[in-house]
């Protein structure tokens, strides 16, 4: 009786980490651990304090509003208001208050751990009563990673990309050029209405509508390497990686969510494998990299011992 009530014990922790494992996968895929800007369509609104701000994002609660989207549905829509006020909107922004400060924001931002090369997306630009004068909008980027050593916040890219006027939907791409090897642990935008702009008899003007973002990857990998063209399979302590054609000078990785890489092999023909009998359960990360740097699109996998 003793031993039965210890082997049903033993089993309902073996079965709790395992379901917890399991969650644990589907929350880094379901939007903690996603490729893609939160609402990066600007589909989902939510009330403001006085006005419509994009679901996911914060505001300036002036200066903000939704407007007909790029290529149909919703576009979100910034400008400047009261002459000098500028409008924006940031992503999970921690901090509140009415005078924007992208740039000296240390704590806003999305979990993100992901090394894109590029953000597309459209945008329109209307200067309206601007007293004549010149002017541009601007995104600004900011990818950062906690340094457990330091306990400091380093950055491993900044950008501010000035957009300007024009009257209907443009697309347009910012290059995103990320320091070392490591993934960031967060991502911060802000869409801004002006650089310097103040309205004239108006108190309202430099209308800056933005839609549709979406972060591009590296894909000189070639289409062998495509996410969709590599599968991994970890239904044993030897994990299979194989791919639809032949990769010369490819490396398969395994890393921990932190960056640190743990397995490291020459990419086979066709099929690969990975020796997992040493790793701990966890939830991994797995891409493929060439000899000159260029990587896939990173797999997960919660990992339970067999």
């Amino acid at each position: 009786m003793v031993f039965e009530g210890a082997f049903t014990l033993c089993y309902s922790i073996f079965k709790m980490k395992r379901f917890l494992l399991l969650s644990l996968v589907a929350f880094a895929t379901s939007g903690l651990w996603a490729q893609q800007l939160n609402n990066a369509g600007f589909e989902d609104w939510q009330l403001g304090p006085l006005d419509t701000v994009p679901a996911q994002w914060k505001s300036s609660d002036f200066g903000v509003a939704r407007t007909a989207g790029a290529q149909g549905g919703w576009a979100v829509e910034v400008w400047n208001w009261y002459h000098y006020g500028k409008g924006y909107v940031m992503n999970e922004l921690s901090s509140t208050g009415f005078v924007p400060q992208p740039t000296f924001n240390a704590h806003g931002g999305q979990a993100f751990a992901f090394r894109p090369v590029a953000l597309t997306g459209f945008y329109r630009y209307l200067l309206g009563d601007n007293q004549g004068l010149p002017d541009s909008a601007y995104i600004t980027l900011s990818f950062k990673r906690r340094n457990s050593t330091t306990q400091q916040t380093d950055s491993l890219s900044f950008v501010l990309f000035k957009l300007p006027p024009t009257p209907t939907f443009t697309p347009f791409s910012i290059p995103i050029s990320l320091a070392g090897s490591v993934a960031p642990d967060s991502l911060f935008i802000a869409l801004v209405s002006s650089v310097n702009g103040f309205c004239g008899q108006s108190p309202n003007c430099l209308y800056l509508a933005v839609d549709n973002l979406q972060f591009q990857y590296p894909t000189g990998l070639g289409n062998a390497l495509a996410e969709d063209a590599w599968s991994l399979n970890t239904s044993s302590n030897h994990w299979k990686v194989e791919t639809a054609e032949a990769c010369a000078q490819t490396w398969v990785e395994v890393s921990s969510l932190e960056g640190k890489t743990l397995l490291r092999n020459s990419l086979m023909p066709y099929s690969t494998t990975l020796d997992a009998s040493a790793l701990p359960n966890g939830i991994y990360l797995i891409r493929l990299i060439k000899s000159n740097g260029e990587t896939s699109l990173i797999k997960k996998v919660a990992w339970v011992q067999h």
